[in-house]
């Protein structure tokens, strides 16, 4: 359904009120540092734009085992990922993952193997990092995304496992897309 709204002029001293309001939100919500800028990830200013530097096919290897994931860019409210290891037996992980934009935050969506998926709130949403959290899963509670000064990717995925932190890495390095 569709609701109109009603327009009225303001006199010069509301728009100035509305604008400093405006601003207001915007530095309340968004902090400088140096050059990275810090959103909340409740902010209402939160939208996939703010990740689409991790878009591509990224390819790396760790330990004999070949990692790769590709990302979508952002189109229709979500980006879609998919990341697989080939270990040097020849067997294979592989895990469907999303970004969407739900409400007003980023919620990274994984599904390991296929099986049911996990969601992830955004916590942090930085420049060139962002992390996602639930506290309530068994293992990963975050995953963390960020682009490093070489152009690489890298991931984290940490948390408690029983009575043991654990936290597995994964660096990538931007390829064309195999075939391209």
């Amino acid at each position: 359904m569709f609701v109109g709204v009603h327009q009225t002029r303001a006199p010069a001293h509301g728009k100035r009120l509305a604008g400093l309001l405006i601003l207001v939100v915007l530095i309340t919500g968004c902090s400088v540092n140096g050059e990275e800028t810090t959103m909340n990830a409740s902010s209402s200013q939160v939208s996939l734009d703010a990740v689409s530097w991790m878009a591509g096919y990224w390819v790396g290897e760790h330990n004999g085992t070949h990692i790769e994931e590709i990302w979508l860019p952002p189109a229709g409210g979500l980006m879609v990922g998919l990341h697989r290891d080939v270990l040097p037996s020849g067997r294979s992980f592989f895990e469907y993952l999303r970004i969407e934009a739900t409400g007003d935050t980023l919620v990274y969506v994984a599904s390991p193997m296929g099986r049911t998926p996990t969601r992830f709130p955004a916590r942090l949403i930085e420049s060139r990092r962002v992390l996602f959290e639930n506290p309530d899963h068994d293992f990963p509670q975050r995953i963390e995304y960020r682009l490093d000064d070489q152009g690489r990717l890298q991931a984290a995925a940490s948390g408690r496992e029983g009575d043991t932190d654990r936290k597995l890495q994964w660096t990538w390095e931007k390829q064309p897309f195999p075939g391209d």
